[in-house]
């Protein structure tokens, strides 16, 4: 008998014979009796002895056996059905029986009356074929392993590149400049204080010595503001213009006069973009110079959507 770790490469032709040993041993029913495991493959007829089913590797089918120990101890009591095992590959071809020995001549008889002809005579006996071995008790599958215990969390993965910087929007529309405020009127001039009472003429002194020069006295403070007369404005209509870019459009005083303030009106507000409001030198709308004291035309910056119709407004005032 081998050990359990032993390993064993047979035929099926010996898997055959030594189950048939272990019929014939179990049929003695022994109480001493041991169950044999193997695996096998049905290709190469390779057998292999194992403690357990479960050391059969994948494409192996396996089987049992029970051996059982000479004796006359009682029989056991019969063991629960085993599950029906894989179909076995076909036992190998027994070997021929050994030919049979043959029968001695007999005594040679008196010559009897010529008999009818005798039957044949018995051919030899063939050998007779080997028994083939009892199918082993399949043996029960092994337990379920227990579930191994679950691996820990991966490391985190890298971070991912930084996403490309989104397109700038568009400009927005500039806004609309405010209107002009009204001149606000010219305060009232406070009334003169009364005169003093003229004192009694005293008497006439001596000419005393000429003292020295005083100084000069502080400046008085500025008298109010006077008003402005001449105050005009002056309103240029340009019509149907196309909204193809920015235009500069100007409205003009005339001679003699300074724009001092303007705006402008359009027929559709809600298409109609401003970007600037100044006083200007001349038609083109050149802005007027820093510190200049006088600019004859006011001028707006403005864009339009849809055709459009538009006044620049001028208030004008005169130079001199």
């Amino acid at each position: 008998m081998p050990t359990p770790r032993a390993l064993a490469s047979l035929s099926l032709a010996a898997v055959a014979m030594t189950t048939v040993g272990a019929a014939s041993s179990a049929s003695a029913a022994t109480s001493d009796r041991r169950v044999i495991s193997a695996c096998f493959r049905v290709e190469t007829g390779k057998i292999r002895i194992v403690r357990t089913i479960a050391e059969c590797r994948p494409g192996e089918s396996h089987i049992r056996w029970v051996r059982g120990a000479k004796g006359k101890g009682a029989a056991g009591p019969a063991g629960p059905a085993g599950v029906a095992g894989t179909q076995g590959a076909p036992g190998a071809q027994g070997p021929q029986g050994p030919q049979g020995v043959p029968g001695a001549d007999g005594a040679t008889g008196a010559t009897g009356a010529t008999g009818g002809i005798g039957p044949a005579g018995p051919a030899g006996p063939t050998g007779a074929t080997g028994a083939t071995g009892a199918a082993g008790l399949p043996g029960t599958d092994g337990a379920v392993g227990a579930t191994g215990a679950p691996g820990s969390i991966g490391p985190a993965g890298p971070t991912g590149p930084t996403g490309a910087t989104g397109a700038t929007g568009a400009a927005g529309l500039p806004g609309t400049d405010g209107a002009v405020g009204a001149t606000g009127a010219t305060g009232p001039a406070g009334a003169p204080g009364a005169t003093g009472a003229t004192g009694p003429t005293g008497a006439t002194g001596f000419t005393g010595a000429t003292g020295p020069t005083g100084a000069t006295g502080a400046t008085g403070a500025t008298g109010p503001a006077g008003s402005i007369s001449g105050i005009s404005y002056v309103a240029q209509t340009y019509t149907a213009q196309t909204p193809t870019s920015w235009l500069t459009l100007t409205a003009n005083c005339g001679p003699g006069k300074s724009a001092i303030g303007g705006g402008y009106y359009s027929d559709n507000p809600q298409e109609t973009f401003n970007a600037d409001s100044y006083p200007a030198a001349d038609p083109a709308g050149t802005p007027a110079a820093n510190g200049a004291t006088t600019a004859q035309y006011w001028a707006v910056r403005i864009y339009f959507t849809v055709p459009n119709n538009t006044r620049v407004y001028a208030i004008c005032a005169p130079t001199s």
